[in-house]
């Protein structure tokens, strides 16, 4: 294993056990049998190692949507979304909960903005039309695949037509008046 990717695999393993915000340089640097200057070496700062992690899953999220925009807008193209967004989700779990929960942090970075704006596309390709009410359950369905996998219990594979079921319906389902 490279010594970078080394380095993000602990990195992920602190961050979430302790919370990016309360991770150290020394801490980590500890953990990899590194000094903090041997640290500093391949990475500057804790935020250079939160981006690092956060961009191949922005990189697939913008690609993803690319991807979607260029097919018409259908029930198909909906689903086939949802499912390619829980793929990322399930590739790197553990990297999506240190994400979610450096979210403030990450707004503030380069690749958090990117980031966000790829999440926006992704709602907007999954609105059903343009109604501000539309927009939230699209919200709701990308939601649903990015944190109810770590609260259920099982096997995740298992739940995967479940979990996919209900993102779904959060787009489509009718409101009960």
């Amino acid at each position: 294993m490279e010594t970078r990717e080394r380095i993000l695999d602990v990195a992920v393993e602190l961050f979430a056990e302790v919370g990016y915000d309360k991770a150290g340089i020394r801490e980590l640097a500890s953990r990899l049998g590194f000094t903090t200057a041997a640290l500093y070496y391949h990475f500057r700062n804790k935020q250079e190692i939160l981006t690092a992690l956060a961009e191949s899953v922005c990189q697939e999220v913008e690609a993803l949507a690319a991807e979607a925009e260029a097919k018409p807008a259908t029930a198909e193209r909906s689903a086939g979304l949802l499912a390619s967004y829980y793929g990322i989700v399930m590739a790197r779990p553990r990297i999506m909960t240190v994400l979610e929960s450096s979210m403030a942090t990450l707004r503030s970075l380069e690749v958090g903005k990117r980031m966000a704006v790829g999440m926006e596309r992704l709602s907007e390709l999954l609105a059903v039309d343009d109604r501000p009410e539309s927009r939230l359950r699209a919200e709701a369905a990308l939601g649903i695949l990015t944190t109810l996998h770590r609260r259920a219990s099982g096997a995740v594979e298992d739940l995967r037509p479940h979990l996919l079921a209900a993102a779904y319906g959060a787009l489509v389902h009718p409101v009960a008046e």
